[in-house]
């Protein structure tokens, strides 16, 4: 499956600076409801990445080694564990309404 995910992220070639840069969330969407897996919330860049079979994908590709040792926090927990903060972040960073 890693290998029909990485032929999947190559077909947005040149869109990289979108989907790093203010809509990481709606592409982590995508990858989650291509292949499954869930969206998780990296907190300390405020980075939104797709993980699938354990492994972390956002627009460039495989980033497990980028995120590894950081705390990836599934975004359903995040939500209900923080409702304040991610309503915050969904309104500015995910519906571009802030």
């Amino acid at each position: 499956m890693r290998d029909d995910i990485l032929r999947f992220i190559k077909r947005f070639a040149g869109s990289e600076d979108t989907f790093l840069y203010g809509c990481c969330y709606w592409f982590a969407f995508i990858l989650h409801i291509r292949f499954g897996g869930k969206i998780a919330y990296e907190p300390i860049e405020g980075h939104f990445i797709a993980v699938i079979q354990g492994v972390a994908y956002d627009i460039r590709g495989d980033v497990t080694n980028l995120y590894g040792k950081t705390t990836l926090i599934d975004w359903e927990c995040y939500r209900e564990k923080d409702p304040l903060h991610a309503a915050h972040i969904e309104r500015d960073c995910v519906m571009m309404d802030g």
